[in-house]
């Protein structure tokens, strides 16, 4: 999975961090499939289906944006404030 703007790393070290991090999160156990597609039975053992690799840059991607100064004015408008560690 990659993002399809990592040439913006350098001047958003915010996108990096959500498109880094959410790529770690999301290739654990089919993580991202089983969200997107639903799990097979009750076990949520396998997810019904898979995405493509196109799919998953388009994912990372949409992460990357949410860090973005727009991105974050988004979710600032829908009543998320970004925590200072």
């Amino acid at each position: 999975m990659k993002t399809n703007n990592s040439h913006r790393f350098k001047q958003n070290p915010l996108e990096e961090q959500l498109c880094k991090n959410f790529i770690k999160e999301m290739d654990k156990y089919e993580q991202l499939d089983r969200i997107i597609f639903g799990c097979r039975d009750d076990a949520q053992a396998f997810p019904k289906d898979t995405l493509t690799d196109r799919e998953r840059d388009i994912c990372a991607t949409l992460m990357q944006w949410l860090g973005s100064p727009v991105g974050q004015s988004f979710l600032r408008d829908n009543g998320f404030e970004r925590k200072n560690n």
